[in-house]
């Protein structure tokens, strides 16, 4: 288990956030955020896992699933993390960008 898992996986949706809010505040016809949201999320948590198992099964490695989980644990709340920290960075410079029109 290294910590590149948890660093890619919260760097990996805390820029996938943002783009994600550029998206879909540039205009009224996009769609909302989570739907861009969608595929970074599978791919970082549940996709990489699920790879990640068939992997062992195809080379013969043991699964240890507590471990998995714990894993996988982590990773999802990296993924929450960055979510919200993008969001409220997101937030804040939309909020900034409006105090400057008025």
């Amino acid at each position: 288990m290294a910590y590149g898992e948890y660093v890619g996986s919260f760097f990996g949706m805390f820029i996938g956030t943002i783009i994600a809010v550029w998206k879909s505040n540039r205009s009224e016809n996009y769609s909302p955020d989570f739907m861009f949201l969608l595929m970074p999320l599978f791919a970082l948590s549940l996709g990489s896992h699920g790879l990640r198992t068939l992997e062992c099964w195809l080379t013969g490695n043991k699964i240890s699933g507590v471990t998995i989980l714990a894993t996988l644990g982590g990773v999802l709340l990296s993924i929450a993390i960055g979510i919200f920290l993008a969001t409220m960075l997101m937030n804040g410079i939309m909020n900034l960008k409006k105090q400057r029109i008025s």
